[in-house]
């Protein structure tokens, strides 16, 4: 084989292992090689959109690749965002972008209680419970309890937790979580009860004589990303009324809020126009 045929030869070889190897390169960033943990409906400027999530290392990787530029390059970067994550009646999540808490409440046709006092609570006041290796941080809630969140280090409810109850004539407050429990920029999970009962009526709202049956109530979780109720907002809202299961969001990753709430307010709303095309987990 002569001079010129050899050389040929090895270039052919050199591309075709060039080739090989770019294209072993482009299948290993390839999203849609990624393993699909759950599903997710994007809800956001009038748009609706269905993503896959996948998670690798301490990324959270979204498969449609409309939906994960938009979220990178416009949603992340939102700090003023009011964010609902609830189910939908079919069992899938749904998560709702609004451009602020009273959109999302105008929307949702949220309103409260307003005959309920804040409770901000203490560090000072601050209990524990063991259970396990789980400890559970509290204070003690004089009255009868209508709801309880709870708050956990960990995705899937486990590591410790911070829990706050309500009533019909409080509710509780913490203004900056570093400052209770150190629990600032560390929720991964969260869980909603309601314990209201379907027919009872509670303390009704300023200038009215008639209760509100729990039917139109539920309790309501709000969380913040900046200490003192500042920044993007989170909404988790209980069941309706009668259903003994708690709203759950094992995964606050899937959603980009894992280790980002620093203040969180507890409270009952009226939410009347909540589950009326959809019912919230």
């Amino acid at each position: 084989m002569n001079f010129f045929k050899r050389t040929f030869l090895w270039l052919i070889m050199g591309l075709w292992i060039t080739a090989c190897s770019q294209e072993e390169l482009i299948e290993s960033t390839d999203d849609s090689a990624l393993k699909s943990e759950c599903e997710l409906i994007v809800k956001y400027a009038g748009k609706t959109y269905f993503t896959g999530v996948a998670f690798q290392n301490d990324s959270t990787i979204y498969l449609n690749k409309e939906y994960a530029t938009l979220y990178e390059n416009e949603i992340s970067k939102n700090k003023k965002l009011a964010i609902l994550f609830h189910e939908d009646d079919l069992g899938r999540d749904v998560v709702e972008y609004y451009e602020s808490p009273e959109v999302l409440e105008k929307e949702n046709n949220i309103s409260y209680m307003e005959n309920q006092k804040c409770v901000e609570l203490k560090e000072e006041e601050l209990l524990e419970s063991t259970r396990g290796s789980n400890t559970v941080h509290y204070v003690p809630f004089a009255g009868t309890a209508l709801g309880r969140a709870q708050l956990w280090d960990d995705k899937d409810y486990s590591d410790r937790s911070v829990v706050l109850q309500c009533s019909e004539t409080h509710y509780q407050s913490i203004p900056s979580l570093k400052a209770f429990a150190d629990f600032n920029d560390k929720t991964s999970s969260i869980k909603v009860w309601n314990y209201m009962n379907l027919y009872q009526e509670y303390s009704p709202y300023n200038n009215s004589i008639f209760g509100i049956i729990g039917a139109a109530l539920r309790t309501c979780l709000i969380s913040y990303e900046d200490i003192n109720f500042q920044g993007s907002v989170l909404y988790c809202i209980s069941n309706a009324t009668g259903n003994p299961n708690p709203h759950e969001d094992r995964r606050l990753k899937s959603i980009g809020w894992n280790d980002k709430i620093s203040s969180v307010v507890f409270t009952i709303i009226r939410g009347d126009g909540i589950g009326k095309y959809y019912f919230p987990h």
